[in-house]
């Protein structure tokens, strides 16, 4: 009867797939956070499009210069947040490379392990055909010398 396939490493492989899951969530915690702030920043750029559309229109209206002068503090206010922002989306771009990095490891670590896992199947799978070829050849020799005692 063929011995069933038993890898000695599986509780330490199932202990790196749950590191990598880990490292996975991580990184897209702060993937997210990365693309939050770049969607928060290209609002505040179309904010600024349109408040520099809103001076002009107030220009070719020849509108009340207080109005420009409002939009123009609130494009400065604009410009503020936008560095601010670019300054975070930095950081944040900093700690996802970290986390993709951090996965990259885990995953590397769990395909190891996945490797040695598959060479052992391989090792095992051709121990059990040269023990059923055997078993066969001698089954065969049995065959071939039964008539003999007959």
């Amino acid at each position: 009867m063929a011995k069933r396939f038993q890898f000695r490493l599986e509780p330490v492989l199932k202990h790196r797939s749950r590191v990598e899951e880990d490292r996975l969530l991580e990184f897209a915690h702060e993937q997210g956070r990365v693309v939050e702030q770049q969607r928060y920043l290209n609002n505040l750029a179309e904010e600024k499009h349109f408040e520099q559309d809103e001076i002009i229109r107030i220009h070719d209206e020849h509108g009340d210069f207080t109005s420009m002068l409002e939009c123009h503090r609130y494009i400065n206010t604009l410009n503020l947040r936008s560095a601010y922002g670019r300054v975070e989306l930095s950081r944040w771009e900093m700690a996802m490379e970290k986390r993709r990095e951090a996965l990259l490891e885990a995953r590397k670590k769990k395909r190891a392990v996945e490797l040695l896992k598959e060479h052992q199947q391989e090792d095992h799978r051709k121990a059990m055909e040269s023990e059923e070829a055997k078993y066969l050849d001698e089954l065969a020799i049995k065959k071939f010398r039964a008539p003999e005692h007959d």
